[in-house]
């Protein structure tokens, strides 16, 4: 009853909880796992607006009230730099996906031209003489947690919203988010900015 009230009021750990329910590859169900997913979830509700440096000590806070709860954080380091991967069974680096994704990224459109293969994070560059720089996104753990938590609220009914100072790609992460959701449904999408 209780875990079925927090879920009601905590549309994050609703949807993580849906999707962990949903993997193939968790052979003994979600029991397993729920330990992890709520405190990915706590984790984010209460310490995901923090400014990086507030994370570790957050992190921190959380180690002291629950000891070896959170071994698996580096000593420096911040929960909010991994994700619980249920497929795999255990945490790990939002640096993974980036990397996952740009090649990925690479494989769908192929390797830039002379290059043979798609293997590495760099072949998504185009080569330097059809480059258009404006079409170049560096793919980085935060843009991986963004569209990450962005997917889970989404799937949850829930409108994500992204604040923060100009300039850090915020735009950028919702309109790349927007167009491989919609390439995936077989949409084309264009961008027109007014001004």
């Amino acid at each position: 009853a209780y875990l079925e009230g927090l879920v009601a009021r905590n549309p994050l750990l609703a949807a993580a909880l849906r999707q962990g329910s949903q993997s193939k590859d968790a052979p003994d169900g979600i029991e397993p796992h729920i330990k992890h997913i709520i405190m990915f979830c706590a984790s984010w509700g209460f310490g995901g607006a923090l400014p990086r440096a507030s994370r570790v000590l957050f992190t921190a806070r959380l180690k002291e009230r629950f000891p070896g709860l959170l071994a698996f954080v580096p000593e420096h380091g911040s929960i909010h730099d991994l994700f619980y991967d249920v497929d795999a069974e255990s945490w790990t680096p939002w640096t993974e996906i980036s990397e996952q994704e740009a090649v990925a990224s690479c494989q769908s459109s192929g390797p830039p031209d002379g290059e043979a293969n798609c293997d590495r994070p760099r072949d998504v560059l185009p080569s330097p003489l059809v480059l258009d720089f404006s079409s170049i996104t560096v793919r980085t753990p935060e843009e991986a947690r963004c569209k990450y938590l962005m997917d889970l609220l989404l799937s949850a009914g829930k409108i994500p919203h992204l604040v923060g100072p100009h300039g850090t790609g915020k735009t950028t992460i919702v309109r790349h988010f927007c167009e491989q959701r919609l390439a995936a449904a077989g949409t084309l999408s264009r961008t027109f900015a007014f001004s």
